[in-house]
């Protein structure tokens, strides 16, 4: 039986995995081949998308945070979108203010519906309240047993 390296084994195996890789046997080749299957993968790869393709994504009227390239970051309610930019509406005392961006200020957009503190106390409420069910519900069956 004749004996193979674990090197040859592991060969094979990229061979069967990658056609044309079985050609591979000299030194100087396989930097070559690496670096042809990196080229592959990163051809597979998707593009990152824009910006004006990821505010196109996000529906109008959606909560954002904004993250400009002066640093400054702000949240609104995304309303009308065009060619050189966009419209966040945010709330302003008793009034509701417009912003225009353009997307060469924009660093970042991203989608915050729903806020943290909104949802715990919504989890603290239930919470609470299923306690209340439970405990009444035990004090009524104390008392109709005694």
């Amino acid at each position: 039986m004749p004996c193979t390296s674990k090197r040859e084994t592991n060969h094979a195996r990229l061979a069967f995995d990658f056609p044309g890789l079985d050609a591979v046997t000299s030194v100087d080749a396989r930097p070559r081949a690496v670096s042809a299957l990196r080229r592959s993968s990163q051809s597979t790869t998707t593009a990152k998308p824009t910006l004006k393709e990821q505010v196109l994504a996000i529906p109008a009227g959606s909560m954002v945070e904004v993250r400009l390239t002066s640093k400054q970051k702000f949240r609104g309610r995304l309303g009308e979108v065009s060619n050189e930019g966009f419209i966040v509406k945010y709330a302003q005392g008793n009034q509701i203010g417009e912003r225009k961006v353009a997307y060469d200020d924009v660093k970042s957009i991203k989608s915050v519906e729903g806020s943290r503190t909104g949802r715990t106390a919504v989890y603290l409420l239930t919470g609470t309240g299923i306690v209340f069910v439970v405990l009444f519900v035990l004090s009524a069956v104390l008392l109709h047993n005694s």
